[in-house]
């Protein structure tokens, strides 16, 4: 069975109103008092399996992590990695290439900013072109002001 989307009482009308839930307090709620056609209201009966709990499409379950000595007690068989969101590049770097020595997928790699090349021959052509403009317009300058 697939689990309804579980929004706040009148969330579906009101923009102001995050698509989040919120358990209906008032008084005379409809949605409270579970009048039908009201919408959805999250209980014990729309829980997971307790064996498919925590898990993701790929049948792995997801384990946080925020050192690379973690990774020594995940099974790269029934679990994956998610690096800890206060943990830096460098040790989150540090991380990932350990997970790969040992087979262990990651579902959040971090991005690896590669240096700027070196300047080659075609960008050293486009540096002169500007300086060019630059001294014309110097001197275009010197023109006007001299006349």
């Amino acid at each position: 069975m697939k689990r309804p989307k579980f929004i706040r009482q009148e969330g579906y009308r009101l923009v102001r109103l995050k698509k989040k839930w919120r358990k209906p307090r008032g008084k005379h709620s409809k949605l409270r008092m579970h009048e039908k056609a009201r919408g959805r209201h999250p209980g014990p009966g729309y829980r997971s399996p307790k064996s498919n709990r925590g898990m993701i499409r790929s049948r792995l379950k997801e384990v946080r992590i925020s050192t690379p000595s973690e990774i020594k007690n995940v099974d790269p068989k029934k679990e994956i990695i998610i690096i800890a969101g206060s943990v830096g590049k460098k040790k989150a770097l540090e991380i990932t290439m350990a997970a790969e020595n040992r087979g262990i997928k990651v579902r959040n790699k971090p991005v690896v900013f590669l240096k700027k090349p070196k300047s080659s021959e075609k960008e050293s052509g486009k540096e002169e072109s500007l300086v060019k403009d630059t001294q014309d317009k110097s001197e275009r300058k010197e023109k006007h002001v001299s006349k």
